[in-house]
């Protein structure tokens, strides 16, 4: 699996942060180029199989070629998009899930410490639980729409493109 670290920048000050995000005193940030660059360069890769790519970051979301990455991975190849996110954009916006979806993302990894609030309370950044489970239940309607469309589009390619 390729991972692309879209952006440094996060919505969220994490202790600890594995990625040190808005704790080293600058942004990066890929520009649409570099990130068309990689993305082309890694469906090249030769015996050809499931190619799959993960956008992370920092908070993937918040790098303003995010639904555009999704977007082209699907038109270049890649079978499987996926976004490991802190989740907090999602449950803020059921439009966003929904243009992530319809863009082709398949996949969003949300870290969770355990269940409850205790269990993610040594992150020190509030009340991230109950955000994280309706990201979760916000991003469920367009990503199973998306997947049974993904799905019937496959049984259709097996029975030789006849509708059933």
């Amino acid at each position: 699996m390729l991972t692309i670290d879209l952006t440094n920048r996060c919505n969220m000050m994490c202790d600890p942060c594995f990625m040190d995000a808005n704790q080293v005193g600058f942004v990066h940030e890929l520009t649409w180029e570099e990130i068309k660059t990689m993305l082309d360069n890694a469906i090249t890769v030769k015996p050809k199989r499931q190619m799959s790519v993960q956008f992370s970051g920092g908070e993937p979301t918040l790098s303003p070629y995010f639904l555009d990455a999704v977007a082209y991975s699907r038109k270049v190849g890649f079978n499987s998009v996926q976004a490991a996110s802190n989740g907090i954009e999602f449950a803020k916006s059921k439009e966003l899930c929904r243009a992530a979806a319809e863009a082709g993302l398949r996949y969003v990894y949300l870290q969770f410490d355990g269940i409850g609030n205790a269990a993610n309370s040594h992150r020190k950044v509030g009340n991230l639980f109950d955000v994280k489970l309706q990201a979760s239940i916000i991003c469920m309607k367009p990503a199973s729409k998306s997947c049974r469309y993904h799905h019937r589009e496959r049984h259709q390619q097996r029975a030789g493109g006849q509708n059933y």
